[in-house]
């Protein structure tokens, strides 16, 4: 296999996750497949990591270049604010958020500065650690306080401010 180029398909209409942690790739796309869509239909969504990207290495504090991950919805738009958006502004708040129609960019923004008003998520965890949120499955709610850099949320349960760090 190598170092093969495998082209992605151009995007007439959707959106992109650009500069995105290869580790999160997968929670993104969890995201994106486990939603309920407007018409019932789940839109294309790709991912491709390994592409170098010196705005990664710089987010992690190093030099150079290392990878990056990119995700892609075809075909869709998702509002700013929304709790899709929300959620992956937990899950990876640096990455940048490309809005595609007739395969131009027409607004770019990054993922901290499309965060709603609270987030429902299970890839959060509460920093108290006598939080009943730490100790039940599922989805819990946080408000967000701070856009950031950093995304600073407050737990709807026990009310402690923190900053997201996603695990």
């Amino acid at each position: 296999m190598g170092n093969e180029y495998i082209p992605l398909p151009d995007m007439e209409m959707g959106m992109n996750f650009d500069h995105a942690y290869p580790d999160r790739l997968g929670s993104i796309c969890n995201v994106l497949v486990n939603r309920t869509w407007v018409n019932g239909n789940t839109p294309i969504i790709t991912q491709a990591v390994g592409f170098q990207s010196s705005k990664v290495a710089k987010r992690r504090g190093r030099e150079g270049k290392l990878p990056k991950g990119v995700v892609k919805i075809y075909g869709m738009h998702l509002e700013e604010a929304s709790d899709v958006l929300t959620e992956i502004a937990a899950i990876d708040p640096g990455c940048t958020v490309n809005w595609i129609f007739n395969r131009s960019v027409i607004k770019k923004k990054r993922a901290f500065e499309c965060a709603g008003d609270y987030v429902e998520s299970d890839a959060i965890n509460c920093e108290n650690s006598d939080c009943i949120t730490n100790h039940e499955e599922g989805r819990k709610k946080y408000h967000i306080v701070s856009k950031g850099p950093p995304l600073t949320a407050r737990c709807h349960y026990c009310e402690r401010e923190f900053e997201i760090v996603y695990r």
